[in-house]
């Protein structure tokens, strides 16, 4: 079992290993989950699932079948359609939903300027707002709206509208 910060080391026990595994998480972060599946994981499952959850998704785990809610199963095949299984940026990427998406354009359009102020341009509270720049900031795995800033740059992230 893996820790919400571990679920980025998986490539190598399961390449080392035919295990099959079913990585049992605190983490509501779908890209998280995403990235699991990625790097060979047979699965993802919430530890506050219920207990018969839980044991069903071991079962067909084990039975070599996937557990992954149909949102991030759909996401995982995009992504490997597209070849993107080495590129863990644009796997971060396809987590951003398309408001968080407009949330960091409007904030590199916006440059320096305050919460509130990006907010109201986005018809949103303050408190709303924060709330996706920490989801946000979470996904990219960014501390912060220089880094994030980097991070778009890098990435091009400014062309998303």
């Amino acid at each position: 079992m893996w820790t919400n910060g571990e679920l980025d080391c998986l490539e190598s026990p399961v390449e080392e290993s035919a295990a099959r595994v079913l990585v049992l998480t605190t983490t509501s972060d779908r890209g998280a989950h995403q990235r699991a599946v990625m790097q060979g994981a047979r699965g993802v499952v919430h530890k506050q699932e219920p207990p018969e959850v839980i044991l069903r998704a071991i079962e067909k785990i084990h039975a070599g079948e996937i557990w992954l809610d149909r949102t991030s199963l759909g996401h995982v095949l995009h992504a490997l359609s597209r070849g993107k299984k080495s590129d863990p940026d644009a796997m971060k990427i396809e987590a951003l939903t398309p408001r968080e998406k407009r949330i960091i354009a409007t904030m590199l359009r916006e440059k320096g300027a305050r919460n509130k102020v990006i907010a109201e341009k986005l018809h949103m509270s303050e408190h709303t707002l924060r709330n996706y720049l920490t989801a946000i900031y979470s996904k990219l795995e960014v501390n912060g709206r220089l880094e994030l800033y980097l991070y778009a740059s890098a990435h091009r992230l400014p062309m998303i509208q």
